[in-house]
């Protein structure tokens, strides 16, 4: 019953959480290990052969820092209102061909995902309302919340 699923959700919030803490821990030491000039100097001008290595690399530094940051705010949000989180990037779906394909497949339906839960479901849950909030409301709170947490990553990075 009830119990289970508290305990359910509790146990996917450390979770979450704590998978967070490692991937800001592992994104600590890429940083360190990555050679600065990878991370400046435009494509053309590094040698052929460290391309490949230097896409994985920003890839996998793009993947640490959403993952982390969104790892520890749904593991919060699920420990403070009791509601299931989902991780929101289970798997290196950055791997993509373009960055078009980014944005439109991959990214968006990540963010929307994420948005929905918050204002349909965690918003509603923490105003104590039965129902749910309108359409029109929802969007300008999700216009919000991205706002906030895009200037959340821009201090910290």
């Amino acid at each position: 019953g009830s119990e289970t699923d508290c305990s359910t959700i509790h146990r996917d919030s450390i979770k979450n959480i704590a998978v967070s803490i490692i991937h800001f821990f592992a994104l600590r030491h890429l940083l360190c290990a990555t050679p600065i000039r990878w991370l400046t100097e435009p494509l053309p001008r590094l040698p052929l052969v460290q391309w490949p290595f230097r896409y994985v690399c920003l890839r996998l530094i793009v993947y640490l820092c959403l993952g982390s940051g969104f790892g520890f705010l749904l593991g919060l949000s699920g420990l403070f209102w009791k509601t299931q989180m989902h991780s929101i990037f289970p798997q290196f779906s950055f791997l993509v061909e373009t960055l078009q394909d980014f944005w439109s497949r991959h990214w968006n339906s990540h963010v929307k995902v994420l948005l929905h839960r918050i204002t349909f479901i965690v918003i509603p849950k923490f105003l104590g309302t039965k129902r749910s909030i309108s359409k029109e409301i929802s969007a300008a709170l999700a216009f919000v919340i991205s706002g906030f947490y895009h200037e959340y990553l821009f201090v910290i990075i």
